[in-house]
């Protein structure tokens, strides 16, 4: 067993060292929290020079309120795209919506920001709060078990074993949450039967104003979000048995589907970059707390990406989850209690499950080919392109202040 240098006691531990670990640490951290991150991957791999395009994230201006109170933004936002206009239409139908930022007197609707760049952020800040935040690169947990209100986590790196202690622990490592598992915590899953195909398109022309469109069509959903001047990245929504027909396109038969179904609003193109492929499932627990453990981020709730609303929920229910704690610490509670993680389940859970049905009634209706439902798409779009107060719900939706 190794003798570590560090303190092997913490108040959380967390197991996941992605955007939501990372942001959960540096959250509860301003509660001065001694925090620990549990991560598998390797110092060596977070360094490394990003071979494929970089992926994207899309932050609504709760996200970046939230990035603010923890310092990630002030190193951001000089090197995000700023969402001026979200246009969002069905091939074939009259019926759009476009909403602008300066209607509602917002700087932007949201913006597009490196996934890369978020991260090396978040892990500067953390290195550099190690005071409060240990983080274990390459680091695997090996053995979990709750003594009385303590967890006894084993730790293992490089073949040499730790023993921590924590009284909280947060499983923040995905979808497939081996933490979850642990817990015995079961999940609802709807399986789309559909796959996300994710390209970067670099285009001739700066754009400007920065548009951010989602276009409906009976081969799928296709959001294409600004990253940067002459970039775009494209997100195709596609059914498994489309995917068949079109895995194997080559890029300039690609850029023209493309072209096609968002309606030519791409302009010129000069090439597309590397492609990406995901399985789209809606994964919901059960439950979000069980034996002084917490799920957060994607271990908790995964989303259709539709709405883009995956890490932005994940950082509004930490800014939650942080409020909760500064007052049970105020009181004396104890963190890790029923009662106090309870508080937090409840709080979240309205909106949580509103964000899930919307998200998978808006998957459901733009999938269906039924006539009927079709032309009641292309009124409803129509129709709340000429109502300011169904528009300005819909923008307190996508902004996280809803």
């Amino acid at each position: 067993m190794l003798k570590s240098p560090h303190n092997t006691s913490y108040d959380v531990a967390i197991v996941g060292g992605g955007p939501v670990g990372l942001s959960v640490a540096l959250s509860l951290a301003t509660l001065n929290l001694k925090i620990i991150v549990i991560d598998k991957e390797t110092e060596s791999s977070a360094k490394a020079p990003v071979i494929s395009d970089e992926r994207a994230l899309a932050l609504a201006p709760s996200s970046v309120e939230f990035f603010k109170k923890v310092g990630v933004w002030q190193a951001l936002q000089n090197q995000v795209t700023p969402i001026q206009t979200v246009h969002i239409s069905e091939a074939g139908n009259f019926g759009a919506v476009r909403l602008q930022a300066k209607d509602y007197h917002l700087p932007a609707l949201g913006y597009v920001v490196s996934a890369e760049k978020v991260n090396q952020v978040l892990h500067t800040l953390v290195n550099n709060n190690a005071t409060l935040l240990r983080v274990c690169k390459g680091t695997e947990l090996i053995h979990s078990e709750l003594q009385g209100r303590t967890w006894q986590l084993t730790i293992k790196k490089a073949n040499k074993l730790e023993v921590v202690k924590a009284s909280l622990f947060i499983g923040a490592d995905g979808t497939h949450s081996s933490i979850r598992q642990q817990l015995g915590i079961a999940v609802h899953t709807i399986d789309y039967q559909e796959v996300a195909l994710v390209v970067n398109v670099y285009l001739r022309h700066i754009m400007k104003p920065f548009i951010a469109y989602e276009r409906f069509t009976a081969e799928g959903i296709v959001a294409i979000l600004p990253f940067g001047e002459r970039c775009v990245k494209c997100v195709w929504s596609l059914k498994n048995a489309i995917w068949v027909e079109k895995k194997d396109l080559t890029d300039t038969l690609l850029i023209d589907n493309l072209q096609r179904l968002s309606g030519k609003r791409l302009g010129p193109v000069v090439r597309c970059g590397t492609r990406s492929v995901y399985p789209l499932r809606a994964v919901q627990s059960y439950e979000v707390y069980k034996n002084r453990a917490l799920l957060m981020g994607n271990a908790a709730l995964t989303l259709h990406p539709v709405a883009a609303q995956g890490l932005n929920i994940a950082l509004r229910n930490i800014d939650v989850l942080t409020a909760i704690f500064a007052q049970a610490i105020a009181v004396g509670d104890d963190l890790g209690s029923d009662q106090v993680l309870a508080t937090y389940a409840n709080t979240i859970d309205k909106s949580q499950n509103l964000i899930g049905q919307s998200t998978h009634f808006l998957t459901t209706v733009f999938n269906s080919e039924i006539q009927l439902v079709k032309s009641l798409r292309s009124a409803s779009l129509l129709m709340t392109e000429f109502m300011p107060a169904i528009k300005k719900r819909i923008i307190g939706y996508g902004a996280g202040f809803a």
